[in-house]
């Protein structure tokens, strides 16, 4: 007996094989690329959860009508924290740490701390600025001074100083 393949079997398994080939080449080219839009999600995810946290913080002052709540922003620790002062020691509401995937870069407010008033207008405005680690790609969470409206965006606010 005669062991081995075929003539046709053994072009079956090279056009198999060139077709793996194909394949392997067009995915090692392709995912990379699919990588972006998911970290652009990420990020805006992400802005879009930094809002509704200060959101958040603002209705909690609002409805208590007091001036105890604000928000510790560590860019150097990548994360920040919803704290409520009371006496004699604040009160840490919530920790939030940034994914390794994202940059908390900086922030414009004030030793990087954004109070409110019982009224919940911010004590002042500013920017937070998060970026994608991979991609370079940052987003602006932008808390206006005097109504307190909180909204991201692509790019810096127009009174950013340069």
């Amino acid at each position: 007996m005669r062991s081995g393949l075929k003539g046709t079997e053994a072009r079956t398994l090279l056009e198999v094989v060139i077709v793996m080939l194909i394949v392997s080449t067009v995915l090692a080219i392709a995912v990379p690329e699919l990588g972006k839009p998911l970290a652009a999600a990420r990020l805006d995810a992400l802005a879009g959860q930094v809002a509704a946290d200060i959101r958040t913080v603002q209705q909690r002052a609002i409805s208590e009508e007091s001036a105890a709540y604000y928000i510790n922003f560590y860019p150097h620790g990548n994360r920040y924290e919803v704290r409520k002062t009371g006496y004699p020691v604040y009160v840490i509401l919530d920790k939030v740490t940034l994914p390794s995937t994202a940059q908390l870069v900086e922030t414009t407010f004030n030793e990087d701390r954004l109070a409110f008033s019982a009224g919940g207008r911010p004590v002042q405005g500013g920017t937070i600025t998060l970026r994608d680690r991979r991609s370079g790609r940052s987003r602006y969470v932008i808390v206006a001074p005097v109504t307190g409206r909180v909204r991201v965006s692509d790019s810096p606010p127009e009174s950013w100083e340069k």
